[in-house]
């Protein structure tokens, strides 16, 4: 089956690394909402479908390391899905945990500076 031969370790390392930018590109989108042509319809649902990947993409990773990190050990599942885990201590129970938050802490972030950027505090 095609799904087994899968291995998602490049796609999920890429997605964690350029989080940050899909944030920024997620937020700004919202702010710039305009149904006036197609072509700013189109960029607008892009942006809108950028948006609720970010904003889902943390907790499908967490899903995927929770149910995925009792396996590690095993040859076929550490191929796969094993770079969500780098530089995390699998044994600790509360291992899976860690990329989300990092991933929601920046997701924090980037709507703090878009959103609240006439804030003089910020």
């Amino acid at each position: 089956m095609i799904k087994d031969k899968m291995f998602y370790n490049s796609v999920i390392r890429f997605f964690i690394q350029a989080y940050l930018k899909f944030c920024e590109i997620g937020c700004l989108s919202l702010l710039n909402l305009s149904f006036d042509s197609p072509a700013q319809t189109g960029t607008t649902v892009g942006g809108i479908l950028i948006f609720g990947f970010v904003v889902l993409f943390p907790a499908t990773l967490f899903y995927l390391m929770r149910k995925h990190r009792v396996n590690l050990q095993n040859d076929d599942v550490k191929p796969r899905f094993g770079s969500a885990y780098l530089n995390i201590e699998t044994k600790k129970d509360y291992a899976y945990w860690m990329t989300s938050m990092f991933l929601m802490r920046r997701l924090i972030l980037a709507m703090a500076v878009i959103f609240f950027k006439d804030t003089p505090s910020i």
